[in-house]
């Protein structure tokens, strides 16, 4: 298997080439490498560990099963690690920005807590008894 290229000191990776062409079994933060902000490394890798199971169940081969993994993932995966990289952009703050959001986040957060953002997030199900 040949090394991966580095990404750059502060770049966000981008996803990963399918994994339909892939020789390697990697999921979640190896596979994804969202932003440590993001704090999705751990439910992408679960994620990622059941839609591959039930593929690799349902599908007649491991090629499809593959291909209808990335399907499957890539549009919720580019989605978080999108959402991550501006979160992290959005992280170097000066002491005035600093102040305004100590302010306000307490009240932004209330706000946003059960926001349709929000659900999508944490809300996401792969249904486990559909073929």
């Amino acid at each position: 298997m040949a090394p991966r290229p580095q990404a750059q000191r502060g770049s966000h990776p981008s996803l990963p080439a399918p994994l339909a062409h892939r020789s390697d079994d990697r999921d979640g933060d190896a596979a994804h490498a969202p932003s440590p902000s993001s704090g999705q490394g751990a439910s992408l890798s679960i994620e990622d560990g059941v839609q591959l199971a039930k593929n690799l169940r349902d599908l007649p081969g491991p090629g499809q099963a593959f291909a209808a993994f990335d399907r499957a993932r890539r549009p919720r995966v580019q989605h978080i690690i999108k959402q991550a990289a501006r979160v992290s952009n959005s992280k170097a703050a000066t002491v005035v920005s600093r102040v305004f959001r100590d302010a306000m986040l307490p009240h932004i957060l209330k706000l946003i807590a059960n926001s349709k953002h929000s659900r999508q997030l944490y809300g996401y199900h792969i249904d486990w008894e559909t073929r």
